[in-house]
């Protein structure tokens, strides 16, 4: 069309870039660098010297009435359990809804080039593949299953999964098998059960292995480590969580033992350590409680005036801030040009630290200048 500038195969359907909407999908996180790179992927130029832009595979999405876009809306905040955004949706001319199903990563870097070039969204015709009256949940099999070149996070695909395993469950009245969940995904069975497993995570560990703190496949096997715990600790301090007065929970111990061990192998004990011998050290874990709860089951004896697991917790996190400390005290020692004050703080943080001092807190002001040391001062 004259005045338009176009992405895409000639024979696809041309939709109006800014009449395709966009909700809430599996892929939560856009990296700039990749969108800038498959924006430049994007642009050619033609035999007679001008700009042109190819779209390598069009856009999937969804052509919807005012019924299906609704029944799409619940299935989308049944799903995601939020509600949809729905304010800033646009109508085409054509009277449809278009929904954007897959190709979210192709879209952004549309309008990176739009942006680059100062070319007006509404003068962008996008070549798109167009499913009428698609259910949401068959749009989000495509979506789950689309993204070959550059899948989502372990993590986002994990807790995408894990919400298709519920939202089935809910509808047929009874939990969704594992091989059904892999078949309508098109997955294997393994990918949905470490999926599955992970999601079920307490958030804070998953925080930890999405920050690249502690691996997706380590995460994974820590669920194995939260079931044993959810099983033996009920019997454990069962007269504390009995007790109203002591304010303890079975969730709240679970999850700060299994962060204790996230403290362990994220350590600089275990820096050196392989895959593998991580996974054994949470391996033998697990059976350490497997054999805690045998002795259990006996009745040999109860082990409820021990430590607490957020105790234990807690006297983790002091250790890693101890041997954090520690650390930036050795690089201060080594380094040249400390002034008078700066030598006085290193002195008190080293007597600190020999005294093995409770004050972390303390520790840190203390540590605070030596830290912003230039880097080039460091050893």
């Amino acid at each position: 069309m004259e005045g338009y500038v176009e992405f895409g195969h000639i024979r696809a359907e041309r939709i109006n870039l800014t009449d395709i909407n966009e909700f809430t999908q599996t892929r939560q996180t856009y990296d700039p660098e990749a969108i800038s790179e498959l924006a430049e992927s994007m642009r050619f130029t033609d035999a007679r010297g001008e700009r042109q832009f190819e779209l390598i595979n069009d856009l999937l999405v969804a052509k919807l009435d005012d019924e299906e876009l609704a029944s799409f809306i619940r299935d989308h905040e049944d799903f995601y359990d939020h509600q949809a955004d729905i304010s800033q949706m646009t109508r085409a001319e054509d009277g449809a809804w278009y929904v954007l199903i897959s190709g979210h990563r192709r879209r952004r870097a549309i309008e990176l080039n739009c942006r680059q070039d100062s070319i007006e969204f509404q003068n962008v015709l996008v070549a798109c593949s167009v499913k009428p009256g698609i259910t949401f949940e068959d749009a989000l099999i495509l979506q789950l299953r689309e993204n070959v070149h550059l899948r989502p996070s372990v993590f986002d695909e994990a807790k995408a999964i894990e919400r298709y395993y519920r939202l089935r469950s809910r509808r047929q009245g009874s939990a969704l098998t594992i091989a059904g969940c892999a078949r309508s995904l098109g997955f294997s069975e393994s990918k949905v059960s470490e999926a599955l497993r992970f999601a079920r995570l307490p958030d804070v560990v998953q925080q930890e292995a999405a920050s690249g703190m502690i691996s997706y496949s380590h995460a994974v096997q820590l669920h194995g480590y939260m079931e044993v715990l959810n099983r033996y600790y009920p019997h454990k301090y069962r007269r504390a969580y009995n007790d109203q007065a002591s304010n303890r929970t079975l969730e709240e111990d679970v999850t700060a033992t299994v962060m204790t061990l996230v403290k362990q192998l994220k350590s600089k004990e275990l820096e050196g350590y392989k895959s593998n011998q991580k996974t054994d050290i949470i391996k033998a874990h697990i059976s350490n409680i497997l054999v805690a709860m045998d002795y259990q089951d006996d009745g040999l004896f109860e082990l409820e005036d021990e430590m607490t697991p957020v105790r234990q917790f807690q006297q983790a996190e002091h250790r890693l801030g101890l041997q954090a400390l520690t650390i930036v005290l050795q690089r201060a020692q080594s380094s040249a040009g400390l002034g008078p004050k700066e030598q006085e703080r290193m002195d008190v943080l080293r007597s600190l630290l020999n005294s093995r001092s409770n004050d972390v807190h303390q520790l840190s002001i203390i540590s605070e200048p030596l830290i912003e040391i230039p880097q080039e001062q460091v050893a």
